[in-house]
């Protein structure tokens, strides 16, 4: 196997998340499934947490991924939000309660996260100039859940969902699939942040 070349040290969109672990993270769930291409139909998909169930309107039925982390669940409740900062994810307290942390819409994504271009987390299709989640405007709608499975010990739920556009032109939106590097990626940032 080839050896990567590794980025500088640090990120920029994590000053306290060295970058090999940064890579090591962006390695975890390397198989895509293919995007949906057309129009998006939204439909209201129902997210179960442990303390209630939402109703949002989503594209399609968007299945969750599951990481254990050794932390307690408070630790990780008060770092979610600088984590979410960190990636450029767009995010606010859904229920402090039941410990649900997201967007309720999908919002404009950055042009990369983590130093990494958009296809690397999501796949959108590809057009004639390459990867549609690199030259479309790509929206992103994550929630997260943290829940208590233990002493000093949580469950970081994550639900995600993309779709893209073209940019200054009318179009329909593409449907993107989440190949779970993203989701990988805050889980880890979450353990360093919590030194777990």
């Amino acid at each position: 196997m080839s050896q990567r070349r590794l980025p500088s040290t640090r990120t920029s969109a994590f000053p306290h998340l060295p970058a090999a672990l940064v890579v090591a993270a962006l390695s975890v769930g390397c198989a895509t499934s293919s995007p949906g291409i057309g129009r998006s139909s939204p439909e209201r998909v129902r997210i179960q947490t442990a303390g209630q169930e939402y109703d949002l309107e989503m594209t399609r039925d968007q299945p969750s991924t599951r990481h254990t982390v050794e932390a307690p669940t408070d630790a990780l409740w008060t770092e979610l939000p600088q984590v979410y900062e960190g990636l450029g994810l767009r995010g606010g307290v859904m229920n402090a309660r039941a410990r649900v942390f997201g967007s309720p819409r999908p919002e404009r994504a950055p042009r990369q996260i983590a130093e990494r271009p958009l296809s690397y987390f999501f796949g959108c299709g590809s057009g004639s100039t390459g990867p549609r989640a690199d030259s479309y405007e790509v929206r992103i709608r994550a929630v997260t859940e943290i829940r208590s499975v233990g002493e000093d010990k949580s469950e970081v739920v994550t639900w995600i969902e993309a779709v893209a556009r073209p940019r200054g032109v009318a179009g329909r939106d593409i449907a993107c699939s989440s190949n779970g590097r993203l989701e990988a990626l805050l889980v880890d940032a979450l353990r360093v942040r919590v030194g777990s």
